[in-house]
């Protein structure tokens, strides 16, 4: 079976898609970097069986303590997914502004002067039926299938194809964050077992 290309964005990432999604040649540049860089943060990931939901019961370094207080996470189950991609980064304001403005929609504003960050590449918060209808732009677009992240796909992928990780880092471990950068200034690595 193909592997399906999924877009991640949070459920809260929306976007509208009107007209029939063609740019005009102003924006048709942007449109082509938009899919290229789109393209390029897709990550392949191998399709398994997981225990779904929260292991924080049968994980021994949580002590049999659950790791989630929501009531829909509370049960384990098995999955089994196929291959998939996934973006590996959420679809930021000028993203969203570029695919807008190529189906002459208004973009998302948002207040630089507020914001201490550049905030046209903090992710956009759209709702799920804008989102959807991003990613039947960008299938339109690319002639590929893009669709939102199921919600077992997400889990999956942000814990390294299911392991039992409670952090989506490298091993599933936090660190003290400001020892990590200061080290890596300086051109050090962090102390695996620092935390």
């Amino acid at each position: 079976m193909k592997p399906r290309l999924i877009l991640l964005v949070l459920s809260a990432l929306s976007l509208v898609a009107c007209g029939d999604g063609q740019a005009d040649s102003k924006n048709q540049q942007a449109v082509d970097a938009l899919i290229k860089k789109t393209k390029e943060n897709l990550v392949y990931v191998k399709g398994g069986s997981f225990q779904m939901g929260d292991f924080g019961q049968i994980d021994p370094k949580s002590e049999k303590l659950p790791y989630s207080v929501n009531q829909d996470d509370k049960y384990l189950h098995r999955v089994t997914l196929d291959d998939f991609y996934i973006q590996d980064r959420q679809v930021t304001y000028s993203d969203f502004n570029v695919y807008a403005k190529s189906i002459d929609e208004p973009g998302i504003e948002y207040d630089q002067q507020e914001s201490q960050q550049n905030t046209s590449d903090l992710p956009v918060g759209v709702d799920w039926y804008k989102a959807n209808k991003y990613c039947q732009w960008l299938s339109k677009q690319t002639g590929k299938d893009y669709s939102l992240p199921t919600e077992a796909q997400w889990e999956y992928a942000a814990r390294s194809r299911g392991r039992m990780m409670p952090y989506a880092t490298d091993d599933g471990i936090l660190r003290d964050l400001a020892k990590t950068i200061l080290l890596e200034k300086i051109g050090r690595k962090a102390d695996a077992g620092s935390k």
